[in-house]
């Protein structure tokens, strides 16, 4: 019983596989599997050849299709489009998510805005509340409901998100370093 609550109950009998020997399991309907490495995780997919068998082992119906040629572009462009894509699909499916938590009605309890009493200037603002949102019909009519400092708000917050991260810079070079150079 004392050996389920020791801090290392829990800790695994082996070591994790190191990131490049691991490998996905894909199952099917028959009685055999297959292991095969992750195609993300691998420098093959860098230029058009290796975009290009990707796809045909992805869709083999539809292949390869690059209508703007970012096959043909440098290893980095095709890095960053392939970030864009899976971060895009991501706020994809959350936006889906909350199209559908919004269509049936679910909202946050609390008010989205009202008068502050810390503040003279907010002292007149109308007192509306996420289920006067909602109330408002679907996500569309939701939208054109929202205050427009609101709505300044949400697409700010979107902008920001946009921004990308600024590359790492090397770290300064001591004096030492400087002289063992030279």
């Amino acid at each position: 019983m004392l050996a389920a609550l020791s801090p290392v109950a829990y800790a695994p009998t082996a070591a994790p596989a190191p990131a490049a020997t691991r490998a996905a399991v894909s199952m099917s309907f028959g009685d055999d599997f297959t292991v095969e490495a992750r195609p993300w995780t691998s420098n093959e997919i860098s230029d058009a050849a290796g975009l290009e068998a990707l796809a045909k082992k992805l869709n083999p119906t539809v292949g390869f299709w690059d209508p703007l040629n970012i096959g043909e572009s440098s290893k980095e462009t095709i890095g960053w489009y392939r970030h864009a894509e899976i971060k895009h699909g991501r706020v994809a499916m959350a936006a889906f998510v909350g199209y559908c938590v919004q269509s049936n009605g679910i909202c946050f309890p609390w008010n989205l805005q009202g008068p502050l009493p810390i503040s003279a200037a907010t002292a007149n603002l109308p007192v509306i509340s996420f289920a006067d949102i909602s109330a408002a019909g679907g996500p569309a009519d939701q939208w054109d409901a929202l205050p427009s400092a609101a709505k300044l708000q949400i697409l700010v917050v979107i902008g920001f998100l946009e921004v990308p991260p600024r590359p790492p810079t090397p770290p300064p070079q001591s004096a030492r370093e400087t002289r063992a150079r030279r």
